[in-house]
């Protein structure tokens, strides 16, 4: 089984000896995913929400039956799903078109220490601009986030921000009974789910936030397209940051225009149709892999990692030690070793890893740390593939440690 998921990905044909362990920036992609963006170019290929002929209708069929596909993923209803370009992009979409108008001064923005750039720094810049806190949940001494910290803050907030999943330490904190606290109390929330959308089952009936966003790149989909999750009765409280075509019906004689409806009204210009069509397809694949199959092989891996981890007495593990409420996302340095040499000297046996800050240095600081090497896994690494990568690793610790 796990051979047969792994023949669906190309690039294992063009680099049979490539070990991938880089899937927290981005997955590798499925065949079926690239056939289904071809497809759209090969038999399709017309603009959506425009022409009345037959090709144009198909194309909208194709767009809008991908838009129903991706918001079941989450429980959602397709007109709760506004297509961005990334996850950046519809964080950003929420804090200039819902928060900007709406926080003070003196009021308070929370979030947590764990969070990646894309899920602090717009928060931090609103926040300098309108004279308002940032407040961020600190880590606990066993590397874990401080959830008694962000509950104690709750009623003091005016928003709150938080990830699903840590791309630096993999943890998935427990966030459950924390949203359901802010939707008692009516403060917006934002989850953040690029890092957990691809591992993890998302529910937005059980995880009741406000907004949720994710990258398709990182769940098996293309590049260039991601979603916001906006719940629909927060819908008339969202602004668009863009504007032109087909967000609007028409323009009146006296220059007033029409607006169309969420999400169109979110999306304005050509979207991208070949890849939302692609993000559809890799949601699929992960439904037709079922969610039992994922988490029982990636949490055999994350232990059987961790386990080979913590072994080595040179390696000092960012975060959590256990395997539990974790994905398998392991960052780590090497007193002495720079994490870009390790990069590079994994790279030379064709081990792709991650070195530097990986997006979140306010966490890496946390840590007492200025850069790590950062292993993730997926659904197409194999144990294997562990046991070469440590292999390597020891060879790395005794050449580079000379």
């Amino acid at each position: 089984m796990k051979e047969n998921i792994r023949s669906q990905f190309p690039i294992f044909k063009n680099h049979p000896h490539l070990i991938y362990f880089d899937s927290a920036a981005t997955t590798l992609k499925p065949r079926r995913v690239i056939r289904a963006i071809v497809n759209y170019y090969e038999k399709l290929g017309a603009n959506v929400h425009r022409g009345i002929y037959q090709l144009a209708e198909k194309s909208t069929i194709a767009f809008e039956e991908a838009r129903q596909e991706i918001a079941s993923f989450i429980n959602a209803s397709p007109q709760e799903i506004i297509f961005v370009r990334n996850t950046s992009e519809a964080i950003n979409l929420v804090v200039l078109g819902f928060l900007e108008k709406r926080l003070k001064r003196g009021d308070l923005i929370l979030s947590s220490i764990l969070e990646h750039h894309s899920n602090y720094l717009p928060y931090w810049q609103l926040a300098k601009k309108k004279g308002a806190s940032f407040l961020y949940a600190p880590l606990k001494e066993n590397g874990r986030l401080d959830l008694e910290f962000l509950e104690k803050n709750l009623q003091k907030a005016s928003f709150l921000a938080i990830t699903a999943a840590s791309n630096l330490t993999g943890e998935v904190p427990f966030l459950e009974e924390i949203i359901q606290k802010a939707n008692k109390l009516s403060l917006p929330t934002l989850l953040d789910a690029a890092q957990a959308a691809a591992h993890l089952p998302l529910d937005v009936k059980k995880l009741p936030v406000d907004f949720l966003a994710f990258s398709g790149h990182k769940v098996y989909g293309p590049t260039g397209i991601g979603i916001l999750y906006v719940r629909k009765e927060k819908q008339k409280e969202l602004s668009p940051l863009f504007f032109g075509g087909e967000m609007v019906i028409t323009v009146r004689k006296n220059n007033q225009p029409v607006y169309n409806q969420p999400p169109y009204y979110f999306e304005a210009g050509t979207p991208a149709i070949a890849e939302a069509i692609g993000l559809s397809e890799a949601i699929k694949f992960i439904k037709d892999l079922g969610w039992r199959t994922i988490i029982d092989h990636e949490q055999k891996l994350s232990q059987y990692m961790l386990e080979k981890l913590l072994s080595l007495k040179e390696v000092k593990l960012i975060g959590p030690k256990t395997n539990d409420s974790r994905l398998a996302i392991f960052s780590f340095v090497i007193e002495g070793i720079h994490p870009h040499d390790l990069a590079q000297f994994l790279d030379q046996y064709e081990i792709a890893v991650r070195a530097g800050q990986v997006c979140a240095a306010p966490a890496v600081h946390a840590f007492g740390r200025e850069a790590v090497v950062r292993a993730s896994l997926a659904i197409y690494n194999q144990k294997t593939e562990i046991d070469k990568f440590i292999m390597v690793l020891k060879e790395a610790i005794n050449f580079l440690k000379r």
